[in-house]
């Protein structure tokens, strides 16, 4: 006779933790918590992390040390794969990882995300909400943020419109804790969505269970290497890479070949040395550079936006180009940078928000290109 699995348990931190057989799931609201979506040219879970850690060194600098970043892979194509990293910090993970024991640890919002693949999923806890943003079924964004007195209707137009600032229009889900019944009904329809989304079947954010999986994942990236260096051998390698050099000697001797016949093409005539440096010298000569926005315009326009709309925004850097230009700050609030935001594309600028990401511990990183407003 076959047996089946137990189903999986869940329970909230505050209450006993979960027992009998079966996977054990607890359910918290981390308050430095965020998400960052990422998609990779490669999968393996060793190089995924560390690709991660490569990203967030510029954000947090030595604060990575201090920091927790577990991927989660939600979608695998070809070599590739997609997903999202949850980022905390590494104490706070530490004392609720104390409570969980044995069991898995998951921010409370992750359970509703089987009965709402798009929107906001907020869980009340004590005086704050956690939120979840998601697209598709996706995670997109999680913040913590207090309630301040809010009513239940500021408190969804808030979390609708971070939302909407994050890509995750649609409908808002909030689950109060604090009342009885609807702290039971969540934990009975909290088992849903660990069924309904297969990508959530090992995922663990203790500290317990993120180093097991980056013990699992090295110990097979190990292997990997050694079947690969036992399979191929000595001479298979250098045969292979023989082959890589001589094709691309082929693809420059190509590509050179391409460059004279369209300076021909272009000017009827023989270039004289490199095709590409002789027609920008050539273009010069006749006036063809363009007469973008000056650099010093450039700063003007960004002190007059500062000056009007710039409270609560901080500028960290700006790559300047004639047609061109980039900006990227930080802001307390997604209000403020959409504020920012429409006073520079008010000007003689178009301002068109390119990334969005929460930053750990509260606010928000973004980048903005700048593009001069031609007839």
């Amino acid at each position: 006779m076959e047996r089946r699995a137990a189903p999986p348990q869940f329970s909230l931190v505050d209450d006993p933790l979960p027992q009998g057989r079966g996977v054990r799931v607890v359910l918290g609201a981390p308050r430095t918590l965020s998400v960052q979506p990422f998609a990779f040219p490669f999968s393996q879970p060793g190089k995924v992390r560390e690709a991660l850690r490569l990203r967030l060194l510029p954000l947090l600098g030595e604060g990575l040390a201090q920091t927790l970043v577990v991927p989660l892979v939600t979608e695998r194509r070809g070599k590739g794969c997609s997903g999202v990293a949850w980022i905390a910090r590494r104490d706070e993970l530490e004392s609720l990882s104390a409570r969980v024991g044995e069991a898995r640890f998951w921010p409370a919002p992750l359970a509703l995300l089987g009965e709402e693949p798009d929107g906001v999923l907020g869980v009340v806890e004590d005086d704050g909400v956690a939120a979840l943003f998601v697209a598709g079924g996706i995670p997109r964004g999680y913040r913590w943020q207090r309630l301040s007195g809010q009513s239940p209707e500021d408190l969804r137009e808030n979390l609708l419109a971070q939302g909407d600032a994050l890509g995750c229009p649609g409908p808002c889900r909030v689950v109060d804790l604090r009342d009885p019944s609807q702290r039971e009904r969540f934990l009975q329809e909290a088992p849903r969505g660990y069924g309904a989304l297969p990508f959530l079947g090992d995922f663990d954010l203790s500290l317990r269970g993120a180093a097991h999986a980056e013990s699992r994942s090295r110990s097979l990236h190990t292997l990997r290497r050694l079947s690969w260096i036992l399979g191929l051998g000595g001479g298979l390698f250098c045969l292979a890479a023989g082959y890589q050099w001589l094709d691309g000697f082929r693809t420059q001797e190509t590509a050179t070949q391409a460059q004279y016949r369209v300076f021909r093409g272009a000017f009827g005539e023989e270039s004289p040395g490199d095709p590409l440096m002789e027609a920008k010298r050539r273009l010069r000569r006749a006036g063809a550079s363009s007469s973008g926005l000056s650099f010093g315009d450039l700063l003007a326009l960004m002190g007059q936006a500062f000056k009007d709309q710039g409270q609560g925004v901080r500028l960290e850097s700006l790559r300047y180009g004639p047609d061109k230009s980039e900006i990227q700050g930080s802001a307390s609030t997604t209000e403020a940078v959409q504020a920012f935001r429409k006073r520079v594309d008010d000007g003689p600028l178009s301002a068109a928000m390119g990334d969005l990401q929460q930053i750990p511990g509260g606010g928000f990183r973004f980048v903005l290109t700048l593009k001069e407003d031609r007839p």
